[in-house]
């Protein structure tokens, strides 16, 4: 299903005053609705609700596994001091300066 880039404020902000008079203003006018227009005509195939359905509420097929993928958290530096803390230190320590800043 595409992604429209028109936001729903932005479809309200047309719906909601005098109907357009400049050109400028009829091709946006037009192109919202162009846009609304295809996701109505996505959302009304079995294909287009699925798809839908996957994207907006998270449904899955029966048959699908779902797992969330985050990142992973930067290693806490505020270790205790002594064993075995002094040697995982010493490898967090190699780690990070072997990660370039920022990756």
């Amino acid at each position: 299903m595409s992604t429209s880039t028109t936001s729903v404020s932005e479809t309200r902000r047309f719906e909601s005053r005098v109907p357009p008079t400049t050109p400028t203003e009829m091709a946006a006018t037009e192109s919202v609705n162009g846009d609304l227009q295809q996701e109505v005509n996505e959302l009304q195939t079995d294909d287009g609700i699925r798809a839908a359905a996957r994207e907006q509420l998270g449904y899955q097929q029966v048959n699908e596994r779902r797992e969330t993928i985050v990142g992973v958290p930067d290693l806490p530096t505020d270790l205790p001091d002594g064993w075995p803390y002094g040697p995982v230190e010493q490898i967090i320590n190699l780690r990070a300066a072997a990660v370039p800043a920022g990756g």
